[in-house]
């Protein structure tokens, strides 16, 4: 992993985040990479502006393959950090209404699609983090549990025969990316707690 620090603030990219980027762009997906990972950076500064409203600094930014994980110096209060979870998936939805209006269908498509997903009530994400904060871990997990099993019963009943879409397959690289050696490494040696970062 390279990294360098900015005024306190340690800046980090693991190898799979350059791997990701190579395999994006040699797939021809061309201008509409640089639409999302611009919506995906607008969800990031999102988390970072409400950081910077609360007055908490980032100790660590990493990008890997998984996407960007922000670390803060000290941990926020409850309310502090479901409005900082909140602040990235806000920032999509505005940023998606105003290109709505004007007329820019796929940086809308994206920035609602990184909305929503990011909603999600899985345990990494900012809706599933969101749930815990406001309900609690046990109905956390079993919205998570729910979910899980509609979804995959839906995938059986509706395409038996079908190789797996591709928001599926992204979704689940992105689940994969999300553990990978080198960023879970420095997580765990920056902070206490791995789930704690936007």
């Amino acid at each position: 992993m390279l990294c360098i620090q900015l005024k306190g603030t340690d800046l980090c990219a693991d190898f799979s985040f350059f791997a990701v980027l190579a395999l994006l762009f040699l797939t021809g997906a061309d201008g509409r990479v640089g639409t999302a990972l611009l919506c995906c950076a607008l969800h990031e500064a999102g988390h970072l502006l409400a950081m910077a409203h609360l007055r908490l600094r980032p100790k660590g930014i990493v990008l890997y393959g998984g996407g960007i994980k922000i670390v803060p110096a000290r941990t926020a209060l409850p309310a502090q950090e479901a409005a900082i979870l909140a602040a990235g998936p806000l920032a999509n939805l505005a940023a998606a209404a105003v290109c709505h209006i004007a007329g820019l269908s796929f940086p809308a498509a994206v920035n609602l699609a990184l909305a929503a997903f990011n909603l999600l009530p899985f345990r990494h994400f900012d809706g599933g983090r969101l749930l815990r904060i406001t309900a609690g871990d046990k109905a956390a997990d079993a919205v998570s549990l729910l979910l899980t099993v509609s979804a995959l019963t839906s995938a059986l009943l509706l395409i038996p025969e079908a190789s797996p879409p591709l928001s599926l397959t992204a979704a689940l690289v992105f689940v994969a990316a999300a553990g990978m050696d080198e960023t879970v490494k420095w997580v765990i040696k920056n902070t206490s707690d791995r789930s704690k970062g936007y």
